[in-house]
């Protein structure tokens, strides 16, 4: 995490937008309750990864509706579970380590589907961006119909780009 964020300090070449220091901050922040909930990988990756493979974070859209979920989701679970000295107190003399981790999994347990469902409404917007290509599709929002024609749309334009001009 501390790559990425080290990546985000400056201007990142690899995202489209303008993005602000309260930005790199929701990513911290963000990043931290995936982390804290034992996410890793492929998942976490997606989040904030800076390289050219791109995460949520380097889309702007993407990226505003991914905190947007999270802090009407998860962030009210966080700010009315116990505090570590209630759990203190709640059992006196108890292992601080074992408190801890009681903690986290009980906070894991509240939020454990609205994070999983917020990364697949995030992955599940299509978008690539090239000097000469422009993608966007939202799948879950399309009707039968609509899917079929582009997938139709999409196998026309591999069947052009496959083929050499002239």
């Amino acid at each position: 995490m501390t790559k990425y964020l080290d990546s985000y300090e400056d201007a990142n070449k690899n995202v489209q937008w303008a993005y602000a220091k309260k930005d790199v901050a929701d990513l911290q922040s963000v990043a931290f309750d995936y982390i804290r909930a034992q996410y890793e990988g492929k998942d976490f990756r997606s989040i904030g990864q800076s390289t050219k493979s791109g995460s949520f974070f380097h889309h702007e859209d993407i990226w505003r509706e991914f905190v947007k979920y999270h802090k009407a989701r998860v962030d009210p679970v966080t700010t009315n579970e116990l505090s570590v000295a209630e759990w203190r107190q709640r059992e006196p003399g108890g292992d601080l380590t074992s408190m801890l981790r009681a903690r986290d999994e009980e906070w894991a347990a509240h939020v454990a589907v609205d994070l999983k469902a917020n990364l697949v409404a995030a992955r599940s917007a299509v978008r690539t961006e090239l000097p000469h290509l422009r993608l966007e599709a939202e799948p879950e929002l399309m009707s039968v119909d609509e899917r079929n024609q582009a997938a139709t749309a999409l196998r026309e334009a591999l069947d052009r780009l496959c083929h050499k001009p002239g």
